[in-house]
């Protein structure tokens, strides 16, 4: 059972803010739902997809960093990721990775 999570929503379109902010709602809800304590929640801008994390890497080491000193466990992204991307963020930020169809 995972404890605490890092919950991020990615805009990777031209996405309105106030549908972001309602989306990241919707997902750190369900976590909480799921006895799950959402210790970090971010919502970031994509510019260009990384086809291997989504994210860049210097937003990926920033949120490894959160991860670590926060002792979080699982780290929840509002959208879908394919296999390689889920395994290759599982293995930059040694947590478990879901997104929003897992």
């Amino acid at each position: 059972m995972y404890n605490t999570a890092y919950v991020l929503h990615p805009v990777v379109d031209s996405e309105i803010k106030q549908t972001s902010e309602e989306m990241l709602s919707e997902i750190v809800n369900l976590a909480i739902n799921l006895n799950i304590v959402v210790s970090e929640k971010k919502i970031i801008n994509i510019r260009k997809i990384n086809s291997s994390t989504l994210i860049g890497s210097g937003m990926l080491s920033t949120i490894g960093d959160v991860i670590k000193n926060n002792k979080i466990d699982l780290f929840i992204c509002n959208c879908t990721l394919t296999p390689n991307q889920q395994r290759n963020l599982e293995n930059s930020l040694k947590v478990k990775v879901v997104d929003r169809s897992g």
